[in-house]
C-alpha cells in the first residue's frame, strides 16, 4: 500500500488517544507555521538545519495539507493553506536537554512560544503555531505536538533532529484536533471483533492517511474530515435499517460522502475510496471503528507501562480501521497490500448483526452500499417515567436510564393523557452531548419540555426504527408546570443565635409547583448557601453584617429567576432604648437585655423590616400607637424571635409593651432585589462512574453537583477517576508518592465563555497516612525549590519560567498550615503565559486539589483570591469526612 518508512511516533499530551464532546468545527482556512531551534549545553548541532525545516514546510507540507483536505469541483473550499510565517535567525539555549516527559511537554512549548513571540513582537498568535527544531534527545518519538481543534489550533510542535515532511505533516493534524489512523487486528484474523486479548487496537496501524506513522498520500480519513467541519453533518448518513445508499468518492464535494452506523455498542464510519495505484490499495469501502478500546487492549510503542480502564462516552479523536482485504501492518513502520472492501466481498459486523457490500451506481462516480441488517423483532424496553422529583429542570429526561432500545434506536415517543387519547409526543433530538453512539447528536429522549402543561396522569411508550412498539410505562399523575417564581422585598428573621440570625425571604415563591433551590452565589459562581424550602427559603448571616451576591431560584420544574440580592441587618440593643418602668441588667451569653419588673414600655425609631427579640414572658408591639402584633409567652430567658413587622421605608416609633418580660433588643434588616431576569435550570447528566463504589466514597470530597450556579457543570475528566495522570506535578517532572495512591476523582467545571481555562477539584485517597505526608512533604519541598529558583527546578530547563505572588489575608478555615500548600503564580510570559491558582491540602490519607488557571498575563485579583479561599474552606470541611 504505502511506502515503507522508518516510524514517526507522536504523543497527544500524554493520552493514547482524545475523546471530545463537541467534535465539529468550522473547516480551517489558514495556519501559520514558525520555526524556531533550540539547544543546550553539551548537544550536538541537529543533522538538519532551520532553513531545511522552513523548504519542508513552504513546500512538501504545504502541498500535503491542501491535498488531503481540498475537495473535488468544490466552490467553497480549496483546501487547508499552511504558510510559513517567521523563521528565527537565533537559536535559544537551555540551561539542561529536552524533557522527554509527558507532564511538562505542553509547559515546555508554551514558555518557547512565548518568549519567541514576545521577542519578534508578534502579539497577535491566534491562528499561529510554532514549530521547534531540537538536537537529538533520546525521546522515543520523532515529533510531538500540543493538541488543539480547528478554532483553537494548539500551541506548537517539537521536532526532534528531523526534517521531515511528514513529521510536521502528521503533528499538524494533532494540532487541528485529529487523533491518530490506528488498527483494529484480531489474532485469528478476523476483521472485526470485540475488543479484547483477540481483537487488540494496533496505535498507528490504519495507515490509510497521514495520522498513522506510515508515509501516504491519501485524503483524510472521512471521520478525520469531519472533525475538521470539512464534511457537513448533512453529507454523513445515520443508518439504522435494510437500505441501499448511493455512496459518493471520499474526495467529493457533493452527496452522501460517508456512512454512520451502530451495532449495538460499536460504531462504525464508512467511506469509498477508488483505487490508488500509487498509494496500493484496491477501490472499494473503508470501515472504521470509532468505539474506544480499554487501555489494556491498546498496542502502542509510547505505553511505558500497563494501563487499565475504560474511556468515557466522549467522541473520540482516534479511528480503528478494519483489514477488509490483504492489508499488512508492522510496528517497526511499514504498510502493504488493501484495507478496502471490493464489490467481490461482504463484510459482517462481529455480532453478525449487520452486512456490507458494495456494487456499481446508476452513477458512475458513485458506489451503491447495500445495508442488510438482522430483522429487529424486538420491542425496545418497558419505559419507567422518573419520579417526579427529578423533574427539577425542563432539560431533564422524563424517563429512567434503560428505555434506549439496544439493537438500533428510538424513533418516536406516544403518550396517553388520562387514560384516554393517545398522541405522538413532538421531541427534538436530545442535543445536549455527542458521544462515540451518537456523534451526530440525533438521538431523542422525551424530556420534561416536552409534556403538556397540566395536572393529569400519564403513560408513555416507545417506538424503535423498526416499527417495534415498547409495552406502555407506569401510569403516573403529573403537575407540569411552565410558570416562574415571584420575587419581592419582604423577609422575615426567624432565627437568632448570639452573633448570628437565621433570614426566611418571604417575598420569594411559587403558587405552581413550589420552591425547589433556592441559592447565593459568590462573584466566581459557587453557592454560598442553598436552601431547598418548598416555602419561605432561608439563609444564614452574620448579626451587624450585610450580604450582596447574585441570587437564583427555581421551582420543581426549573422554572427560575436570577438577579441581584442585597440584605443588610443592624441589631440595637434594648438598653439603647426610651424606657419607662423598672428595669434591670440580664445577660443570655454574651447578649446583654434588660428584665422589666411589673409594667414596662420601651420604645425606639424604626424602618424597614424590624424583629423582636424577646426572652420570657409576653409583650405586645406598637407602631405608631397602633397594635402591630402580640408576643405569645415563653419560660425560656434564651433570645428568640418574638415578632416580625413590616415597617417601610419612613421611619416610626415602635414600643413594646407588657409585665414581666425580658428584651434584648430588635433587629432592623433590609432586602433589595433587583436586575431579576428568567432562567431555566439546567439539566442533570448521569454521571455513570458513581456506579463504582471507590468513586461513591470520593465522591463525597471535592467538588459536587450543584456546587455551582446554573450553567456550570461538574463532571469528572477523561481519565480523572484513573490513576494513569500524575496528582502533584507542579514544578517538577514527577514525585514518587505517586506510586502510593490508591484511589483518584478529578472533576472539571466548565461552562460556555467560562473566564477560566481550567477549574478543577481533585481528590486522592493515598493507601495510608503516612503514604499522604509523604506526598504532602514532597510537594512542600518542590514547591520551596520553584520558589527559591523561580521555577528553574521543573524539567524543561531556563526556558520555564514561575513568577510567584504573595496572597492576600483570608478568613477562610483551611487546613492547618503544615498541611496545605497555597500557590499563586503565572507561569511563562507573554501572550502563552497563564496564571495558577492552586490550594492543595491534606488530611491523612485523603489530599484535595483546587486548581484554577486564566489565561494571560493578567493575575488574579486579590478580592478574587479570596473568594476562591472560601471554596477552598469548604473542601477543607469535607476532607473530614470517611472514605
Amino acid at each position: 500500500m504505502q511506502k515503507s518508512s522508518r516510524i514517526v511516533l507522536v504523543v497527544l499530551c500524554s493520552l493514547l488517544f482524545i475523546q471530545s464532546l463537541t467534535p465539529v468545527f468550522a473547516a480551517p482556512k489558514k495556519h501559520i507555521l514558525d520555526v524556531v531551534e533550540i539547544t543546550w549545553p553539551g548537544a550536538k548541532s541537529p543533522d538538519v538545519s532551520k532553513r531545511e525545516v522552513a523548504e519542508a514546510i513552504n513546500g512538501e507540507v504545504k502541498k500535503s495539507w491542501k491535498l488531503f483536505t481540498q475537495s473535488e469541483a468544490s466552490e467553497t473550499y480549496s483546501g487547508l493553506e499552511i504558510v510559513l510565517g517567521e523563521v528565527v535567525q537565533d537559536s535559544y539555549v537551555l540551561a539542561r536537554p529536552l524533557s522527554c516527559n509527558d507532564n511538562v511537554f505542553q509547559s515546555f512549548v508554551s514558555e518557547v512560544r512565548s518568549t519567541t513571540y514576545r521577542k519578534l513582537g508578534i502579539t497577535n498568535t491566534e491562528n499561529r503555531s510554532m514549530v521547534i527544531l531540537t538536537p537529538a534527545a533520546g525521546c522515543i518519538w520523532l515529533g510531538r505536538a500540543t493538541f488543539g481543534d480547528p478554532d483553537t489550533p494548539g500551541m506548537g510542535l517539537v521536532i526532534q533532529n528531523t526534517a521531515s515532511a511528514f513529521v510536521i505533516t502528521h503533528e499538524i493534524g494533532h494540532l487541528l484536533g485529529l487523533g491518530h489512523s490506528n488498527l483494529l487486528r484480531c489474532n485469528d484474523g478476523s476483521p472485526d471483533g470485540p475488543w479484547s486479548n483477540r481483537c487488540r487496537a494496533i496505535e498507528y496501524g490504519g495507515s490509510v492517511d497521514v495520522m498513522g506513522n506510515v508515509e501516504t498520500e491519501g485524503l483524510l480519513s472521512i471521520y478525520h474530515q469531519w472533525r475538521l467541519g470539512l464534511v457537513p453533518d448533512t453529507q454523513i448518513r445515520t443508518s439504522w435499517t435494510n437500505e441501499s445508499i448511493d455512496l459518493s468518492p471520499l474526495g467529493s464535494a457533493s452527496g452522501v460522502r460517508g456512512i454512520f452506523f451502530r451495532d449495538q455498542d460499536a460504531a462504525y464510519w464508512l467511506e469509498y475510496r477508488p483505487a490508488n495505484s500509487k498509494q496500493g490499495y484496491e477501490s472499494g469501502l473503508v470501515i472504521y471503528r470509532t468505539d474506544p478500546p480499554p487501555y489494556q487492549f491498546v498496542d502502542s510503542p509510547l505505553q511505558g507501562q500497563s494501563i487499565v480502564g475504560r474511556p468515557g462516552l466522549g467522541v473520540t479523536a482516534d479511528v480503528w480501521m478494519l483489514n477488509l482485504g490483504n492489508y499488512s501492518y508492522s510496528q517497526t513502520g511499514k504498510a502493504s497490500g488493501s484495507m478496502t472492501l471490493t464489490g467481490a466481498k461482504s463484510f459482517s459486523t462481529f455480532s453478525g448483526n449487520v452486512k456490507i457490500s458494495v456494487s456499481s451506481s446508476t452513477d458512475n462516480s458513485k458506489v451503491k452500499v447495500e445495508i442488510t441488517r438482522k430483522p429487529d423483532v424486538i420491542p425496545p424496553p418497558t419505559p419507567i417515567l422518573s419520579e417526579q422529583s427529578k423533574w427539577s429542570s425542563p432539560e431533564n429526561s422524563a424517563l429512567e436510564q434503560g428505555f434506549e432500545d439496544q439493537e438500533t434506536e428510538i424513533s418516536s415517543f406516544e403518550a396517553q393523557i388520562d387514560g384516554k387519547e393517545i398522541k405522538e409526543v413532538l421531541t427534538k433530538n436530545d442535543g445536549t452531548v455527542a458521544t462515540y453512539l451518537d456523534p451526530l447528536n440525533q438521538r431523542k429522549t422525551l424530556r420534561v419540555k416536552d409534556l403538556p402543561e397540566g395536572n393529569y396522569e400519564i403513560r408513555i411508550r416507545t417506538k424503535d426504527m423498526w416499527g417495534n412498539m415498547s409495552q406502555w410505562s407506569n401510569a403516573r399523575k403529573v403537575l407540569i408546570d411552565r410558570s416562574r417564581p415571584e420575587v419581592g422585598n419582604s423577609l422575615n428573621i426567624i432565627g437568632f443565635d448570639r452573633q448570628k440570625i437565621k433570614v426566611a425571604l418571604s417575598d420569594i415563591k411559587d403558587i405552581g409547583s413550589g420552591l425547589c433551590r433556592t441559592v447565593i452565589v459568590s462573584d466566581v459562581s459557587f453557592v454560598k448557601q442553598l436552601s431547598e424550602a418548598r416555602l419561605n427559603p432561608t439563609l444564614d448571616m452574620g448579626l451587624n453584617t450585610s450580604i450582596s451576591n447574585n441570587f437564583e431560584t427555581f421551582d420543581c420544574f426549573g422554572n427560575g429567576l436570577q438577579g441581584k440580592l442585597n440584605i443588610s441587618n443592624l441589631y440595637k440593643a434594648a438598653n439603647e432604648f426610651k424606657k419607662t418602668g423598672r428595669w434591670s441588667s440580664v445577660k443570655s451569653g454574651d447578649v446583654i437585655g434588660l428584665r422589666c419588673a411589673g409594667k414596662c414600655t420601651i420604645s425606639t425609631t424604626v424602618k424597614d423590616n424590624v424583629a423582636v427579640i424577646l426572652g420570657n414572658g409576653k409583650a405586645e408591639v406598637l407602631l405608631t400607637g397602633k397594635l402591630a402584633s402580640r408576643i405569645i409567652e415563653s419560660k425560656s430567658t434564651l433570645p428568640r424571635v418574638g415578632s416580625n413587622i413590616v415597617i417601610g421605608t419612613s421611619s416610626k416609633v415602635l414600643r413594646v409593651t407588657g409585665q414581666d418580660f425580658v428584651i434584648y433588643g430588635i433587629v432592623q434588616s433590609r432586602l433589595e432585589i433587583s436586575g431579576t431576569e428568567p432562567v431555566t435550570r439546567s439539566g442533570t447528566t448521569n454521571d455513570p462512574s458513581l456506579d463504582d463504589e471507590n468513586q461513591k466514597s470520593l465522591s463525597k470530597f471535592g467538588f459536587r453537583d450543584g456546587d455551582f450556579s446554573n450553567l456550570w457543570s461538574v463532571s469528572p475528566m477523561e481519565r480523572g477517576t484513573t490513576l494513569l495522570d500524575p496528582s502533584l506535578d507542579l514544578c517538577s517532572a514527577s514525585y514518587k508518592s505517586e506510586s502510593e495512591r490508591q484511589h483518584r476523582r478529578q472533576v472539571t467545571v466548565t461552562r460556555l465563555k467560562s473566564p477560566y481555562l481550567f477549574l478543577s477539584s481533585e481528590v486522592v485517597k493515598y493507601r495510608n497516612a503516612e503514604a499522604g505526608l509523604a506526598a504532602l512533604k514532597e510537594l512542600q519541598t518542590n514547591f520551596e525549590a520553584c520558589v527559591k529558583n523561580k521555577g528553574g527546578v521543573e524539567s524543561g530547563g531556563a526556558f520555564v519560567d514561575y513568577s510567584f505572588s504573595s496572597l492576600p489575608s483570608s478568613n477562610a478555615k483551611l487546613v492547618g498550615e503544615n498541611s496545605r500548600v497555597i500557590v499563586r503564580a503565572q507561569i511563562g510570559k507573554g501572550s502563552a503565559s497563564r496564571q495558577l491558582l492552586a490550594f492543595y491540602q491534606f488530611n491523612g490519607e485523603m489530599f484535595t486539589g483546587l486548581y484554577i488557571v486564566k489565561a494571560g498575563e493578567t493575575g488574579f485579583a486579590d478580592s478574587e483570591v479570596i473568594n476562591w479561599f472560601d471554596v477552598a474552606g469548604v473542601l477543607a470541611e469535607r476532607l473530614d469526612a470517611k472514605f
